[in-house]
């Protein structure tokens, strides 16, 4: 575990080619594309009350909707097993 990450906007594949080559180099350096293409959730599913206390996932980035890139660092330690 441990790297980077640089999503790229989807439909900007020039941009996402940019980033490829000047990174190539990078150990721990991945670009990629954002495959999503809208919301997965609808609401016409039944909600079920949340049974976990706390959530446990990392706070969302604050993220603003015209930027091409999107940076993700992976700073998690690899556990011993």
């Amino acid at each position: 575990m441990g790297g980077t990450t640089l999503v790229v906007r989807r439909g900007l594949s020039s941009s996402y080619y940019f980033y490829l080559s000047v990174f190539a180099e990078h150990d721990g350096v991945e670009v990629i594309i954002d495959r999503r293409s809208g919301d997965r959730r609808t609401g016409s599913r039944a909600q079920v009350p949340e049974r976990r206390r706390a959530d446990r996932r990392r706070p969302s980035p604050d993220v603003d909707p015209d930027c091409d890139l999107l940076c993700v660092v992976d700073d998690r330690r690899p556990s011993a097993r």
